[in-house]
């Protein structure tokens, strides 16, 4: 269920026995209404034209991602005993390294990712700063370097040679860090409202000591590419953060209720009918990207679910 163009599903069952699921488009989860026993007893959902309903399940689940779902929680003052909704957000911070190599490369064929270098993934070194994985991107670049070349006014078979020349000579190679979580790395609610009168999320996100260490560790590395490739040109800004789609944490999984949010069957420790399907519920980040862990956390979730309905 999303906070933003929320598409809300009640499963049931025909007679002949095939699932189905009811649909409502462009339908909004604006609270969460707890019941007795623990349990959450409804949703209460806006559409469009701001009209209020009031809906009941015995189940509900929570797929609205990392910043949505803890806004929704905390909007309605749900699950949060331990005081961590919300908290421990987590990326993957890097830096890209992009060049030209002196030899012709060719990049472009094949999968998107055909490689990694993983030495420093794990180690005695991560006491001292974050894992660091270097993935390198089978990307073709024609389109930036024919838009480029055209802007500095190069056309004809000069065009064309430039092209060929810089396409089949780019390396492209994304560096992710693991971030450790932070309960500073926060979603809030801010005090401006959305066009329903909802409030939005405030989200405060830093990188810290660990990531900066690490950062000191890729550059040194990066000389040693340029070394390998013996590169002809420096692209881009080596030294900014970029940050993946891959955002975790704010609802994180646990044992202990009064330092996580959810246990190991995502379902929340204060209701027990309530889950959360969402890389949101990641507890650490790794290097690399959340999705299959989160699909492998939701498939689970959806068989404790099952199993007990």
């Amino acid at each position: 269920m999303s906070n933003q163009r929320i598409v809300f599903r009640r499963y049931g069952r025909r007679q002949s026995g095939a699932r189905r699921a009811k649909v409502l488009p462009e339908t909004v989860v604006y609270r969460l209404e707890k019941g007795p026993g623990g349990k959450l007893a409804a949703v209460h959902t806006k559409s469009p034209d701001g009209v209020s309903t009031r809906r009941t399940a015995r189940y509900f689940v929570l797929a609205a991602h990392a910043v949505e779902i803890p806004k929704l929680m905390l909007v309605s003052e749900v699950g949060n005993s331990s005081d961590q909704v919300g908290r421990n957000l987590m990326s993957h911070p890097s830096h890209f390294y992009e060049c030209l190599a002196k030899d012709a490369l060719w990049p472009g064929r094949g999968p998107i990712q055909q490689g990694s270098v993983n030495d420093r993934c794990d180690g005695p070194h991560r006491a001292k700063h974050a894992a660091i994985r270097y993935g390198s991107n089978n990307r073709s670049a024609h389109l930036r370097f024919t838009d480029q070349l055209l802007k500095e006014g190069i056309i004809g078979r000069e065009l064309d040679e430039r092209i060929r020349h810089d396409t089949s000579r780019y390396v492209s190679i994304t560096t992710g860090m693991e971030m450790l979580p932070n309960p500073a790395n926060r979603i809030t609610l801010s005090d401006r409202k959305d066009s329903l009168g909802l409030p939005t999320p405030r989200i405060y996100f830093d990188v810290d000591e660990y990531c900066g260490n690490a950062s000191i560790v890729a550059h040194e590395d990066f000389k040693q590419f340029d070394k390998a490739f013996e590169i002809q040109t420096r692209l881009g800004d080596r030294d900014a953060w970029r940050f993946a789609a891959h955002i975790m944490g704010s609802t994180i999984i646990g044992a202990d209720p009064r330092t996580s949010v959810v246990d190991a069957d995502c379902r929340s420790h204060d209701h027990s009918n309530l889950f959360i399907a969402s890389t949101g519920v990641m507890p650490s980040s790794a290097t690399w990207n959340p999705t299959l862990t989160g699909c492998a956390l939701a498939l689970r979730l959806a068989e404790v679910v099952a199993r007990e309905a």
